[in-house]
């Protein structure tokens, strides 16, 4: 036995109220789409379906910073300390520090110097510059 439908088959289905629709309503003469922007909006705001492109970001809305959009207006670094709580800075790259022994023209690595000195100092043994620095050094000049 075939069950039998409550529609009438003559009745035309409503088309949404809003603006270039043509959607079936689905609340307040609306269809979901608009209902939901007439809730955020208002009754008179309504737009058309896909009519809205948000404006696309060049980079970072905070002053002196020059990284590319994430979100927000802001880069990553500064989306990240933003939904943190902390308080916004520059965020910058760090200068590359050298190693503190005079004439030792190698980065720093730990404890104010370069990898080779921290491993003399730690050794105790008494510090003094490297011969491949000095080596280098007597190219360049």
């Amino acid at each position: 036995m075939e069950r039998r439908r409550n529609v009438n088959e003559n009745t035309e289905k409503k088309t949404c109220a809003g603006p270039e629709c043509d959607r079936p309503v689905r609340a307040n003469g609306l269809c979901g789409t608009h209902n939901k922007q007439r809730h955020n909006r208002g009754a008179d705001n309504l737009i058309p379906i896909g009519s809205y492109v948000r404006p696309a970001k060049e980079g970072c809305d905070f002053e002196g910073c020059d990284r590319k959009h994430y979100g927000l207006g802001l880069c990553k670094g500064h989306y990240l300390n933003k939904r943190a709580g902390k308080e916004l800075r520059l965020i910058g790259r760090r200068e590359t520090r050298m190693c503190g022994f005079p004439e030792c023209i190698r980065k720093h690595w730990a404890n104010g110097w370069c990898k080779q000195h921290d491993r003399a100092a730690k050794a105790g043994r008494t510090l003094k510059p490297i011969k491949a620095d000095q080596e280098k050094e007597g190219e360049q000049g």
